[in-house]
């Protein structure tokens, strides 16, 4: 195994006494990250290079993380794990870690051995604490952009003494590694391939380095003399980026600690925010919101290759997902409206970067395209205008609606123009190259149980459509109308007739006096496809439904025969011989946005007991799996997560069901 040792005595950047008093009021409620420790489990060293079962730490948009060393990982005390590189299909640690601070005794250079031990994640920051007999280390890690991370490293002589110390620093590469090392100014360079990491631990250090058979890098050291009670700190950089990047050193203007102190008023702003917007004071929930916000924040992206603006993966622990999708993205921009509604701007702009001639919105993107092509087969269900809409609820920003207005507005006719097999008005999920499968992908519910009958049809005006007419497919577009009509009129534009209500005809369509549900319609058979699933309570949700209507759907979202599981209200009827959650995918899992659907819907027609007991069970469960990653879905029988961790869209509609609207 290959080392890089750096000797160092950090320079001392500023001293203080660590007698700071408390002016808060007692009676001030003072939300604060630090109230929140290890909500997510981000310890855990890589075994290799390729080691992605880890839980990490991102934010500001990075595309690289970190993460802590366990509590009984005693030879990474004092180091943290990475960069881990997010790099579509070959992400992989660059290093095992770029620092590892260690205090040495002042009379030699041997490391001292630590107790009291705390290495605990916060939101948007990783610190670690060590104490021996006379002095304790604070260590902070945290983002101050999306390439540069800022760790500040604090001493303190706790004794009645004045003592002497240095420390150390070192990074350890994996064997077999061919790591480039140079200097420049202040600054140490590791290059792999084309993969660069700086580290600028301090300014005045004389750097030298020299190869021997560890590949030791030194740098000149000194002692540091404390008196009782004092305290040191220090601030190192480290960044991340490609050789063909331009890198912003604007950081290094900047005051250290007013970073520090940015980072965390940040954050806690988003915590206010969060907090704000749920109304919520149960503990347990708000452990789960912080968990959504960590969630949320750790898939953000930055613009990069052909993602034009940020946005968010749907998880960064999946590496099929590490691109933008337009039905998560809207859904992460109304969850992102609440903390962050410039990233939620641009989250709803990446994917209209790709909206074609025809109006159509491309089904996800990929930074590298030609690793992996924009998919242009399909799209996905009709939200982009609802989401519009939530940012500027919670924004006020006109400008935004009238730079979306028209785009959205094209989109909208595009489903009626190529997605309307006869022209009644009534629309299908399809494909642009008539494939079958894409068409079923274009619903978003993959592989539903509704479409497995379902037939491919090649439409006049061009592109194909399923012979069956989607409940959910036309009340997003009715929904949308709404929307479009909202953005209209407080933009002072004139309302096209296209989005005329239209409810009537879609609850003809769509639901069945008989079994009292909505289903999805074949117009050549003339039946509805009766397979219970979560698109037949979207009406409600969309406030489309009649009362008596709604009635009869709540009866089947409660029963057990169908709907009303352990972990409530999974993506088909248990009593469906198809029924699969461990396997099924879109056949029997929970997914959580449509259990926010199904929530909200029970609720907009006053079934408030019912929607409290969906709730309660949910929360229950997540509960139960306390500092464990949020899932793409959950088994109905046991509340398993299942498939990819740190599911961004389970987080942006567990926000949405706090918000109780």
């Amino acid at each position: 195994m290959r080392y890089l040792y750096l000797l160092a005595v950090l320079i001392l950047v500023s001293c203080s006494s660590e007698n700071e008093k408390n002016n808060k009021s007692p009676e001030t409620k003072i939300v604060s990250r630090f109230d929140y420790p290890d909500v997510l489990d981000l310890h855990g060293f890589p075994e290799n290079k390729q080691a992605d079962s880890l839980q990490l730490f991102f934010d500001l948009g990075a595309w690289y993380g970190f993460s802590l060393p366990g509590l009984n990982d005693t030879a990474h005390f004092g180091a943290f794990a990475g960069p881990f590189l997010l790099d579509q299909y070959k992400s992989r640690w660059l290093m095992k870690f770029p620092v590892k601070i260690s205090l040495c005794n002042h009379s030699s250079p041997q490391r001292c051995n630590y107790s009291n031990v705390k290495i605990i994640s916060f939101p948007g920051i990783l610190s670690q604490e060590f104490t021996n007999d006379n002095f304790s280390v604070k260590l902070d890690l945290i983002y101050v952009s999306p390439s540069t991370s800022l760790l500040r490293t604090i001493v303190k002589n706790n004794s009645d003494l004045s003592g002497s110390f240095s420390l150390s620093l070192e990074s350890e590469f994996f064997p077999n590694d061919q790591i480039e090392v140079s200097t420049r100014d202040n600054e140490l360079i590791y290059k792999k391939d084309k993969d660069i990491i700086s580290i600028i631990p301090g300014k005045s250090y004389n750097l030298k380095t020299f190869k021997n058979e560890k590949y030791f890098t030194g740098v000149s050291s000194e002692l540091v003399t404390l008196n009782s009670h004092e305290s040191y700190k220090s601030f190192s950089y480290i960044s991340v980026y490609n050789e063909n990047d331009s890198i912003d050193r604007s950081f290094l203007k900047e005051v250290p600690e007013w970073l520090m102190d940015k980072n965390n008023k940040r954050w806690n702003r988003y915590l206010e925010n969060i907090f704000d917007a749920i109304s919520q004071t149960d503990e347990q929930y708000c452990k789960i919101a912080v968990k959504c916000l960590q969630t949320l924040v750790s898939s953000w992206r930055v613009a990069r290759g052909a993602l034009k603006h940020e946005g968010l993966f749907p998880s960064y622990s999946y590496t099929g997902f590490h691109g933008f999708w337009a039905w998560d993205s809207w859904k992460h921009a109304v969850a992102l409206a609440i903390f962050e509604p410039g990233v939620a701007k641009n989250q709803v702009r990446a994917m209209f970067d790709y909206q074609d001639s025809s109006g159509m919105i491309v089904d996800c993107v990929f930074p590298d395209t030609l690793q992996e092509k924009i998919n242009r087969r399909n799209t996905k269900p009709p939200l982009a205008a609802w989401s519009v809409w939530k940012i500027y609820e919670r924004t006020g920003d006109k400008e935004f609606l009238l730079e979306m207005f028209p785009k959205l507005l094209k989109y909208h006719k595009w489903w009626y123009q190529y997605r309307d097999h006869d022209k009644n008005g009534i629309c299908e999920f399809g494909s642009c190259d008539g494939s079958r499968i894409a068409a079923a992908w274009e619903s978003g519910m993959d592989n539903a149980v509704r479409f497995d009958s379902a037939q491919i049809v090649k439409n006049e005006n061009g592109g194909y459509s399923l012979d069956q007419e989607s409940v959910d497919l036309n009340t997003f577009l009715w929904i949308e109308k709404k929307f479009l009509r909202k953005i209209a009129i407080v933009t002072g534009i004139t309302v096209p007739e296209l989005l005329a209500d239209e409810g009537n005809k879609i609850r003809n369509t769509f639901y069945d006096q008989t079994m009292g549900y909505f289903f999805d319609y074949n117009p050549q058979k003339k039946n509805h496809v009766k397979i219970f699933g979560p698109e037949g309570w979207l009406p409600l949700w969309a406030r489309l439904a009649l009362p008596q209507q709604a009635e009869k759907v709540k009866e089947i979202m409660m029963s057990e025969k169908h709907f009303m599981t352990y972990f409530p209200l999974p993506t088909l009827s248990v009593s469906h011989k198809m029924f699969d959650p461990f396997n099924g995918y879109w056949r029997g899992p929970v997914w959580i946005d449509q259990v926010y659907f199904g929530i909200a819907g029970l609720k907009n027609y006053g079934f408030v007991n019912e929607a409290n007991k969906i709730k309660k069970l949910v929360f229950e469960n997540l509960e139960k799996q306390k500092n464990k990653p949020l899932y793409e879905n959950y088994h109905p029988a046991n509340g398993k997560g299942l498939n990819a961790r740190n599911f961004s869209w389970t987080a942006a509609h567990l926000l949405m069901i706090l918000w109780e609207e």
